[in-house]
């Protein structure tokens, strides 16, 4: 069936229905202008290609920039959102080429206009007669800006005198309708500003021109920090240090830092002015290091021996004899030490007769010293000629120090041989006591005037008759040793 070409007023029935004839379709001239309103479109359904153009008056709100926009209801708005940012009173809109776009000075030269610029100035004079005055284009007195000419030929500068800043008088007067041509030259110097300088951004540095760019860079500079790995070793020399800025914690070095203390070149730290703390052993136990000390001075002396005893049926005794020593100047770890200190040897008793040798003293392994030996009773008979036969008791020795000591022999029975001496002084005294008497000292088995009081020396000897032989009467006792630690 063929299409009819209807008008909307045909289509209406009697009762207001729209009939539409033939095959239905309404054709564009079936429709009238302005009746396609935006209720009858359905939404997504106007392409591209249904658009012609429309006018200006008929959009409302705002078009981004993006669909070809300003993305503003004012011009103000406008420029605002186009322009680049950073705007600064008296700047100019530059362009770094296509695409680069920023603000900068309006001073901006380029080519060869930067630095300075001549600009000359004229003005022609036509003489009077007579005349010897003449105007000039403002100029610097004495700074050879003004040249002068007469009909075309320049003069020298003794032709004239420059009156002013603005006339000059010529040496001669001219004559009427000569042409007198005053010539200054002008300049002007243009300077650069850093501002004015384009600069291309980088991945780093997004200014557009040097001045923002030295200033962006500046700024990355004053906050930045130099990790201990983007520094060479060796890199910090003494020149690059500030004074008095190497703290004690800054040091590597082992003891402890403190008021009593100095660095030593070795990196230790060691307590000034030599030795100052000493510690004495009279007995054994530990040496324990305060924690900065490397290098002591020891001095070990051993026990003394303990004096002998005789019963009167022989007729030689010997005392102990004293501890020796040994003194050294080492250095040592800072782990503990043992100490050794030895005993004094027991003093010769009714019936051994002979008395205890002295005890070693030792400090670690460094260095020691052993004790005196003991004093022998009933050592000898009367030969034929009236002499004894005796052997002293042997001193003990020092090892392993710088410097070792051997304690004093012991002597036989008498108060003029004592017992062996050490470092420290001489032994207990010896005593023949053939019938002691009640109530005086002799007559104490005890006898303490005979034992060492001395740190190492050895005891005393004692002769004593037959009748006089008791379980409590002894000779006397050697005294201990001594270990004394200097650092």
């Amino acid at each position: 069936m063929a299409s009819t070409s209807k008008t909307i007023g045909d289509l209406i029935g009697a009762d207001g229905a729209v009939t539409i004839p033939g095959d239905g379709i309404i054709l564009a001239s079936d429709l009238a202008d302005n009746s396609v309103t935006t209720s009858k479109i359905v939404d997504a359904n106007v392409t591209n290609e249904k658009i012609d153009s429309v006018a200006a008056s008929k959009i409302t709100g705002t078009l981004d920039i993006a669909y070809g926009g300003t993305g503003a209801t004012s011009s103000t708005s406008a420029l605002d959102n186009l322009l680049p940012g950073g705007e600064v009173s008296g700047y100019v809109l530059k362009t770094g080429g296509s695409g680069s776009y920023y603000w900068g000075s309006a001073n901006a030269v380029s080519g060869n206009s930067v630095g300075t610029i001549i600009n000359s100035t004229r003005i022609v004079n036509t003489a009077n007669a007579s005349q010897t005055v003449f105007s000039s284009p403002t100029y610097t007195q004495g700074a050879n800006q003004l040249r002068v000419y007469i009909d075309g030929v320049r003069q020298f500068p003794s032709a004239y005198t420059e009156t002013s800043n603005t006339s000059f008088t010529l040496g001669e007067a001219q004559d009427a309708g000569t042409i007198v041509l005053a010539e200054v030259d002008g300049y002007v110097d243009y300077t650069v500003n850093a501002s004015d300088v384009v600069f291309s951004p980088t991945s780093d540095i997004t200014s557009n021109n040097a001045q923002d760019a030295i200033a962006e860079v500046a700024s990355d500079l004053s906050n930045l920090v130099v990790q201990t790995s983007g520094l060479a070793d060796s890199a910090v020399t003494t020149a690059k240090i500030a004074d008095a800025n190497v703290t004690m914690a800054k040091l590597s070095a082992t003891g402890t830092a403190s008021s009593s203390t100095f660095l030593r070149g070795d990196g230790a730290w060691q307590a000034a002015g030599g030795f100052s703390n000493m510690q004495v052993f009279t007995s054994s136990g530990t040496w324990t290091n305060p924690g900065q000390v490397t290098k002591v001075k020891v001095t070990v002396t051993g026990g003394g021996g303990g004096g002998g005893r005789s019963d009167g049926t022989a007729t030689t005794e010997v005392s102990g004899a004293g501890g020796g020593t040994a003194i050294e100047v080492t250095t040592i770890p800072t782990s503990p030490v043992s100490v050794t200190v030895g005993s004094g040897g027991a003093a010769g008793a009714w019936p051994s007769q002979t008395g205890g040798t002295g005890g070693t003293s030792s400090f670690g392994s460094y260095c020691s010293a052993t004790g005196g030996v003991g004093g022998t009773g009933n050592q000898g008979t009367a030969n034929p000629v009236g002499i004894y036969s005796m052997m002293e008791a042997a001193g003990g020795a020092g090892s392993g120090g710088t410097v070792n000591l051997r304690g004093g022999p012991s002597g036989r029975h008498s108060s003029l041989n004592p017992g062996g001496t050490s470092i420290y002084g001489r032994g207990g005294s010896s005593l023949t006591s053939a019938t002691p008497q009640p109530g005086t000292s002799l007559f104490d088995p005890a006898r303490p005037f005979m034992d060492a009081d001395v740190y190492g020396a050895g005891g005393g000897a004692l002769r004593n008759s037959s009748n006089n032989n008791s379980a409590g009467d002894r000779a006397g006792s050697g005294k201990s040793g001594l270990v004394i630690v200097e650092w």
